[in-house]
């Protein structure tokens, strides 16, 4: 197999990729270099023995953004790295620690006729407790 390509940063994202900090967010517009700072990121610490693989999480807030993620950690030779929608790993931690959190039980995700059912009572509960004030008044 042929080494990766050496990824060309520009001064400010390579403050990022090597930095000390345990955690790092990096926010900015699309076509910026996010996902290349943040794999030369997991490279670097991979590759200095600062992290293992299992110690990383990546989170995306879409399944394309994800599977991108995914596939240039692989391009790169990297395994093992988690790569999660906030949504997904939100949804892991409630479904884990339920209890902790005070829910009576699991929490599930509605299915989209189940959201628009609970969402036309809410509403429906809302207006009924508007006309009520109002007529209080």
């Amino acid at each position: 197999m042929t080494a990766p390509t050496p990824i060309v940063l520009s001064a400010e994202s390579r403050k990022i990729v090597i930095t000390k900090a345990r955690r790092v967010e990096v926010q900015a517009c699309a076509g910026s270099g996010k996902t290349t700072t943040a794999g030369a990121r997991i490279e670097h610490l991979l590759t200095t023995g600062a992290a293992t693989p299992e110690q990383i999480l990546v989170l995306t807030f879409s399944t394309d953004a994800q599977s991108h993620f995914e596939s240039r950690l692989r391009e790169r030779g990297i395994n093992g790295v988690r790569v999660s929608t906030c949504h997904a790993f939100g949804l892991e931690v409630m479904r884990r620690h339920w209890r902790l959190l005070g829910f009576d039980s699991e929490p599930t995700v509605a299915k989209a006729g189940q959201a628009t059912e609970m969402l036309t009572t809410m509403i429906a509960d809302w207006r009924r407790e508007l006309k009520r004030k109002a007529e209080k008044e």
